[in-house]
């Protein structure tokens, strides 16, 4: 097969970076769009967990066999099925008449962005060489992280002018044009033959993610030595122990043996899990926060995400022509202790209060993301042979949503936890009087499954102030905790990052000078 032309290489790239911006945009979209979700289509707090992190757990679990799908049967077969999916999903989750509906969708929507997420870096991989491959990652970063920036504030619009819905229609227009480039441009290439590929491993993988999802979720709704909690943390336990024993006499295994005796992949992934958990407590949260305590609109929620991927887009191909230079390691540890500092500082919020204080917190949080995305993608695909690509990348994304889904529901579950704790003290410290506190606190009582979006009009309009203060106080304190319990996951990562640089490494370029 002859080499690609430069036009096509360009083309193919395109193509991989508008399927990617839809994955990446279906999963800060819908942030923007959940309190409005919950009050069309009444959903719990918990349901809305589920909306976010049912697309999170079937990524999850098809990522790293979806790359070796690729591998196997070449990039270009797989990624064109998964653009379809994704394209025919998103139209189902746009018709959804409920949060049953929503959730099924959402499932089928992140089964495809696993089919096609791992081969975009596949296809980059096979078409640019390894002194080319950190610029093109860098433009795929920058490019994928402005779409996944304009995905709030186009959401945010849409919802606030057309309504939710159409945060999902305008997927529709841009796997048309993904698809049209992909068949142009991306060659098909030599596609080995097929292969008995590992589904027992992939679904106890499933399972057990389902399981430990499915009771951190209900954490925020029951006690943890409830039968909706505990069960489900030691069926996932068992059945994570179940697939790393699996894996390692599997014929053809999803996580090969070498794979986990590779110190700098292995690092590189619990790198990936640590800051990921910490960078996504803040883009779920945030927004929600915004709109419930701040009283913003959509729009103005999602104006203030906006320098978060306008800071990543615009450092993310210096940062990879940097890494080229000096190796990954160095820009990966700025970045996690700068998402240390820009999560422990969303926590300043609640003190700033005012329309615009989420869009600082987003700033630090895009320039230290912007410092480590680049480079951790350049160094996974870097840490193995070229041929293991497409399943070094698919095991890259899963860690990568891995820690997105476990932060939707830990952080989120911790959240409703910390809030019924400070409603106590919130309602001792801002109503006085015992009668009225007697009346209000049946009333507030209800909120906790909705936290802030509490129905206070059957109080009498004398106390609704009081009873809504009290609501917003115990959410501020809340978020606070959360926030503060987030900044430890990237400080965690800081220490992984720490650690690769301690020994030379051989995929280093720096060490290579």
């Amino acid at each position: 097969m002859p080499p690609p032309t430069r036009w096509q290489r360009g083309l193919a790239l395109s193509a991989t970076i508008i399927a990617s911006s839809m994955g990446f945009i279906d999963s800060t979209i819908v942030h923007i769009a959940l309190p409005s979700i919950q009050r069309d289509l009444g959903a719990s707090f918990a349901a809305l967990q589920w909306i976010a992190n049912t697309y999170l757990l079937a990524l999850c679990a098809l990522l790293v066999i979806s790359g070796a799908l690729g591998d196997r049967y070449g990039p270009r077969r797989l990624f064109l099925l998964g653009i379809a999916g994704f394209t025919l999903s998103s139209a189902a989750c746009a018709a959804a008449p409920d949060s049953a509906w929503l959730i099924a969708a959402r499932t089928a929507q992140g089964a495809s962005a696993a089919l096609m997420l791992p081969q975009s870096l596949s296809i980059i991989a096979r078409l640019y060489p390894p002194e080319q491959r950190g610029r093109a990652v860098g433009m795929w970063s920058a490019a994928a992280s402005a779409s996944a920036a304009a995905g709030p504030v186009i959401g945010g619009f849409l919802v606030d002018n057309g309504g939710w819905p159409f945060a999902f229609w305008v997927n529709i227009p841009l796997g048309l044009i993904a698809i049209t480039l992909t068949a142009v441009a991306v060659p098909r290439g030599n596609e080995r033959k097929p292969v008995p590929l590992d589904w027992p491993g992939a679904s106890l993988l499933t399972l057990s993610l389902a399981a430990l999802v499915f009771a951190t979720i209900n954490l925020s709704l029951h006690a943890a030595a409830s039968l909706q909690v505990w069960p489900g943390w030691v069926m996932g336990a068992i059945g994570l122990v179940a697939f790393v024993l699996w894996e390692r006499h599997a014929v053809r295994p999803i996580l090969p043996a070498h794979f986990l005796v590779n110190r700098e992949f292995v690092l590189l992934n619990v790198y990936c899990l640590t800051v990921f958990t910490a960078f996504m407590a803040v883009m779920f949260l945030v927004p929600y926060f915004l709109i419930t305590s701040l009283g913003l609109s959509a729009s103005e929620a999602a104006l203030n995400m906006l320098p978060l991927g306008i800071c990543i887009s615009l450092m993310a191909r210096p940062v990879g022509d940097w890494s080229d230079r000096v190796g990954y390691r160095r820009p990966m540890l700025y970045g996690a202790i700068g998402i240390a500092i820009a999560t422990a500082s969303a926590a300043a919020l609640v003190a700033l209060r005012t329309p615009w204080s989420g869009a600082v917190v987003m700033t630090l949080l895009g320039v230290s993301a912007g410092l480590m995305v680049t480079p951790l993608t350049t160094g996974v695909l870097n840490s193995v042979d070229t041929d293991e690509s497409g399943l070094a990348s698919g095991i890259n994304h899963a860690v990568t949503r891995i820690g997105n889904l476990f932060a939707i529901a830990l952080f989120g579950a911790l959240l409703a936890l910390r809030y019924r704790h400070h409603l106590d003290n919130s309602l001792s410290n801002m109503v006085s009087d015992a009668g009225a506190r007697t009346a209000i606190e049946p009333v507030v009582r209800g909120a906790a499954d909705t936290l802030a979006q509490a129905d206070l009009s059957a109080l009498p309009a004398a106390l609704q102030p009081q009873a809504r203060l009290a609501l917003v106080d115990a959410l501020d304190a809340a978020f606070v905790d959360v926030m503060l319990g987030a900044s430890l996951f990237a400080l965690a990562a800081a220490a992984c990052a720490a650690a690769l640089w301690s020994q030379p490494l051989a995929q280093d370029n720096a060490d290579r000078r």
